[in-house]
């Protein structure tokens, strides 16, 4: 192979690589295996060979029943069945059979991070191969910038789309499942190809404008492709995390953000985080996932009645127990005041006098009275004034 050959191989296989560096940084928090990483894309990339074989045993057994290329009909089925369909198969295949039944496979971050590598192994070959079969030089650069920007991560994106589905149906047992996912990369890989082979018969019956504008279908179709899968990661990875949270018996952290601060003795548990109110930004009360008290503590903590064990009710200083309250049995714990015994029936608790002089231990005015502590007597007069009562007349 040549000196040249060489540098194109490379040159070609450079997004690729970094597509994948791009995707593992997803993942960063709990990053999957390097090695079953690099197995998948590996895999990937050998699944061209399966791939091309059913190409040629599907074109093999059509005969001349295939259409042709250069009209409608033959574009639309190389662009959905030859091209889509085989493609997206063989790569969500690698994904399934090298890393599903994996123990790493635990997380719907995961579809992103396998899905995109076996995508991108795929299409790095595929991009070698593009870019040799060029044979001017103005002719590798265009395909290496077309491709770079639009087909290498369209085959990461559709594969990723293709195994989220029955991600997501794995774990929430909810999305469109494995056929669901395939079906709709089949389906925008498909509009990806055949806005490009349906040129060929366009131009064939004279509509070039027409032909030019489908030009601006595949930029659309990336941008949508890319659209599904970051909404997929965003949802995939406040998931993962809450469930990492709640396995690990802490606190998610926020989004975007490092998980706050724990007091001391609080494994997990910012309480508040250190310079937050309560709760801690973009957490509702209780944090999201978590009932209250946190998971793991019951209430009272464990190994605690209410009140603790050897305590009785009330509390240090009171002596009389609130109504529908006993004494505890037994003298008080060390450190407690001896416990009084409690009032005779229709008297107040120990400390609290009667109503004060002049008000009486009545009800206020216009409410009956509703028993419990006895009535007091009205206070008496106070004695007349020396020289008698100026209110009265003289010698009365």
């Amino acid at each position: 192979m040549a000196a040249s050959q060489l540098y194109v191989a490379a040159a070609g296989a450079v997004p690729a690589l970094v597509a994948m560096w791009y995707f593992d940084r997803l993942d960063r928090r709990r990053p999957e295996p390097a090695g079953l990483r690099r197995l998948v894309a590996l895999c990937g990339a050998l699944s061209v060979i399966p791939i091309l074989i059913a190409d040629g045993v599907l074109l093999g057994a059509l005969g001349d029943a295939r259409p042709p290329e250069s009209s409608y009909g033959g574009a639309l089925f190389t662009s959905f069945v030859v091209a889509a369909l085989i493609e997206e198969s063989g790569k969500v295949a690698v994904v399934y059979l090298v890393a599903w039944r994996r123990r790493a496979y635990d997380e719907r971050l995961d579809a992103v991070v396998y899905g995109a590598r076996a995508g991108l192994g795929f299409a790095m070959v595929e991009n070698i191969l593009y870019l040799m079969g060029q044979v001017e030089l103005k002719g590798v650069i265009i395909t290496w910038i077309l491709r770079a920007v639009l087909a290498v991560p369209g085959h990461a994106l559709w594969t990723t789309i293709a195994t989220a589905g029955g991600t997501r149906r794995r774990f929430d047992k909810r999305g469109p499942g494995v056929v669901g996912g395939l079906a709709l990369a089949v389906l925008l890989h498909g509009s990806y190809d055949a806005a490009l082979f349906l040129a060929e018969p366009l131009r064939l019956d004279g509509h070039d404008g027409v032909a030019y504008a489908l030009l601006g279908v595949p930029l659309l179709v990336i941008i949508a492709s890319w659209w599904i899968v970051t909404r997929y990661a965003r949802t995939a990875l406040a998931l993962d995390d809450a469930d990492a949270a709640r396995n690990a018996g802490v606190m998610p952290p926020p989004p975007g953000g490092p998980a706050p601060a724990a007091r001391p003795g609080y494994p997990g548990y910012g309480y508040p985080p250190p310079g937050h109110g309560y709760p801690p930004p973009g957490y509702g009360y209780p944090p999201s996932g978590y009932g209250y008290p946190p998971p793991g503590y019951g209430y009272p903590p464990p190994g605690y009645g209410y009140p603790p064990p050897g305590h009785g009710y009330p509390p240090p200083g009171h002596a009389h127990p609130p109504p529908g309250f006993v004494q505890a049995p037994g003298p008080a714990p060390a450190g407690y005041p001896p416990q009084q015994p409690a009032p005779p029936p229709g008297h107040p608790p120990p400390g609290y006098g009667h109503a004060p002089p002049g008000y009486g231990y009545g009800p206020p005015p216009g409410y009956p009275w509703a028993g419990g502590w006895p009535r007091q007597p009205a206070p008496a007069a106070p004695p007349p004034p020396p020289g008698g009562d100026p209110r009265k007349p003289p010698g009365t």
